[in-house]
């Protein structure tokens, strides 16, 4: 069974802090997830492979579809363009 707060676990050690902006389950196409990831810039390719092996497993084993509908799309944000608190990240 799909278990988010054991993935976040797993994804936690694989790269840190990230945010999941959203999942996406196509109406009518419930074979096809596609899922948002935005975090920090400065991930390596290898944090994001590892990522997105950990997120494509989850995502199957919660939807019941198989890894090649699984679509993840990273977005890489500047501390500079986030903000929290009423603050820049980066401040």
């Amino acid at each position: 069974m799909f278990s988010p707060k054991a993935s976040v676990r797993a994804l936690e050690k694989s790269g840190g802090r990230f945010h999941i902006l959203s999942l996406f389950i196509l109406s009518g196409e419930k074979n096809m997830p596609t899922v948002n990831i935005q975090w920090f810039e400065g991930r390596d390719i290898e944090t994001k492979k590892r990522t997105l092996e950990l997120v494509t497993k989850a995502i199957c084993e919660g939807c019941g579809t198989k890894p090649e509908n699984v679509t993840v799309i990273f977005t890489d944000i500047k501390k500079s363009n986030w903000g929290r608190n009423g603050k820049l990240r980066e401040e």
